[in-house]
């Protein structure tokens, strides 16, 4: 059962020819999946519009398509889809494929964390500054400790979010999260 999910930033690529059939294509990542919603411009038809999804931006495959005629002579006319089964924690790319014409649209991706119970996740990692994301989803007061391999604590904050920014440190740190009366321990390799 997902505790806390974390959507970053959409991000566009090149431009496609595809892309003037479309007056918005979005991506939003929310607790049930990733939604995408794209509107056809007024005055535009084809005969379906394919979602297409991909785990490195490069090999595509269809999700769902709208079959038969889409737009309208007169109107832009929106749509939206939700991908359930969304790549869990790693980038999600997606691209229209108009029906009729050919044309695929530009890419866009989205990162799509979803943090369990008892999970901590450092990213990215390797890195040099990087941000360690843990389930709160109560928003509790608790208290975060980055240690070395000896013990010598490093950083400590007190928080009620989510995530924290850790930029000191380096090779094989324990983090602890410690809830009010509750305890997490997790190891993790760091590198700087």
């Amino acid at each position: 059962m997902p505790l806390l999910l974390i959507a970053l930033a959409t991000k566009a690529f090149s431009q496609e020819a595809g892309d003037t059939l479309f007056n918005a294509f979005y991506l939003q990542s929310t607790p049930a999946g990733i939604t995408i919603s794209f509107t056809v411009r007024g005055g535009i038809q084809c005969t379906g519009v394919s979602i297409e999804r991909s785990g490195d931006g490069v090999n595509f495959g269809e999700i769902y398509e709208y079959p038969g005629v889409c737009g309208s002579p007169g109107a832009d006319e929106t749509y939206s889809y939700l991908d359930v089964s969304p790549l869990a924690n790693r980038l999600n790319y997606y691209r229209l494929s108009i029906g009729g014409f050919g044309l695929k649209s530009s890419v866009k991706s989205i990162l799509h964390y979803v943090i369990t119970a008892g999970e901590i996740l450092v990213i990215p990692n390797p890195c040099t500054d990087c941000v360690v994301r843990f389930p709160n989803e109560k928003k509790e007061n608790c208290r975060v400790r980055v240690s070395d391999t000896s013990g010598r604590e490093i950083t400590s904050t007190e928080t009620r979010a989510s995530e924290f920014s850790l930029t000191e440190g380096a090779g094989l740190l324990m983090v602890t999260i410690e809830y009010p009366g509750n305890e997490q321990r997790r190891t993790m390799v760091i590198r700087r």
